[in-house]
């Protein structure tokens, strides 16, 4: 992370997009939409709201249907049969309009200051994206014992505090990030390989979007008030959520490669091989210590390992992935 502060500008915005994705969770998608009409909206502002129904088989279109008559805002929603993810952002993606971009989770629950902090980023600073605070909301279950920041930032928290900092990418999180129109233009669609029928949705897909926009040198700060707060489920909270995020986010990282060579297929095999055993190690110390929260977070690093070899092999003898 930067602390070099932005520079300033001013530059009006008119319009904002926020892009939705959702899988099965109307309950919890009803929590999200209830937020966003609380949401303070500059009077210069046109918003929308896209929502892609990802594989939905609960009540989710109606709830959609429903809420599409009582919105305050220009409310679309679409269905993409095809389960994954990046393929329901890329169904937003291709149905926005606004010169804004913000793309969120169905889990998350905005402040009402949220797209005021968004706006005024864009307005007042030169940058390219925005990333949003993502604070954990303990509303279902009380945070455990063993939580600490490492492990807040794995249940996909976001906090750098209080003041509003350049960023580097990939930094933030798509759980709550808004970038300009021409970032889209530039990037095109997010990567779909990790995401097929053989393939579950993993972790850490859509970050290659954001080492994209790095690579193209756009800039991202970091803005406190675009505050979102991310439901806790309480299947997250314990050993097996920090295992297969693990083994989710390693295997995305093998399938995102653009193509496997000798030489970065031996670099892969070496660092995820050593990634692996050095946590394993690392992970029973802990628990001979009985360290809960680092025994945790090397887990997730030693499953990092795992995943990435076995995303690696896949991709050399399966060809699951483009």
């Amino acid at each position: 992370m930067s602390v070099e502060e932005p520079i300033a500008t001013k530059n009006r915005i008119n319009s904002v997009s926020i892009l939705m994705p959702t899988h099965n969770r109307d309950w919890l998608l009803k929590k999200s939409l209830d937020s966003l009409t609380r949401i303070d909206v500059p009077s210069h502002i046109t918003l929308e709201l896209i929502v892609t129904a990802n594989a939905c088989t609960d009540s989710t279109l109606s709830l959609l249907a429903d809420y599409q008559n009582k919105f305050p805002y220009i409310l679309k929603y679409f269905h993409e049969i095809e389960p994954g993810a990046n393929l329901a952002r890329n169904r937003c993606l291709q149905e926005a309009e606004g010169e804004i971009i913000a793309m969120v989770d169905d889990d998350i629950q905005f402040d009402k200051g949220w797209l005021l902090g968004i706006v005024e980023a864009f307005e007042n600073f030169s940058v390219d994206i925005v990333g949003g605070r993502v604070l954990l909301l303990w509303e279902a279950i009380e945070p455990p014992h063993w939580l600490n920041h490492q492990l807040e930032i794995l249940l996909s928290a976001y906090d750098l505090g209080n003041e509003l900092v350049s960023i580097d990418l990939p930094g933030p999180l798509t759980a709550n990030l808004a970038f300009r129109r021409y970032v889209y233009e530039k990037l095109g669609l997010m990567h779909t390989s990790v995401q097929n029928k053989k393939i579950k949705i993993h972790r850490g897909d859509e970050i290659e979007y954001l080492i994209q926009a790095k690579k193209a040198d756009f800039k991202a700060i970091y803005v406190p008030k675009a505050l979102g707060y991310h439901w806790m489920h309480p299947n997250r909270i314990n050993s097996d959520f920090f295992k297969f995020a693990g083994l989710g986010f390693g295997k995305s990282r093998a399938y995102v490669k653009e193509k496997l060579t000798i030489f970065n297929t031996s670099r892969s095999l070496i660092g995820f091989s050593y990634l692996s055993l050095r946590y394993a190690f690392a992970m029973m110390l802990a628990k001979q210590g009985k360290n809960e929260s680092a025994y945790l977070y090397n887990l997730y690093l030693c499953m990092v390992g795992v995943g990435g070899l076995q995303g690696t092999f896949d991709r050399l003898f399966n060809s699951t992935t483009s």
